[in-house]
């Protein structure tokens, strides 16, 4: 990997434990990312790192 000096400074490979680590709403949108590469689903739709409601406004 190699980093742009006037982007990042480091870097790290960590586990799904990024609650810890970011603010709630990355945080799902990391897990919801992860859950989404390792299962067969299609790609789905998040809103603030959440499936929206399936009721039309």
């Amino acid at each position: 990997m190699t980093l742009q000096a006037d982007e990042l400074n480091s870097f790290e490979f960590l586990s799904p434990e990024v609650a810890d680590r970011t603010i709630p709403r990355l945080a799902r949108r990391i897990l919801a990312a992860i859950e989404a590469r390792s299962s067969e689903t299609a790609p789905i739709y998040l809103k603030h790192g959440q499936q929206p409601s399936s009721v039309a406004a």
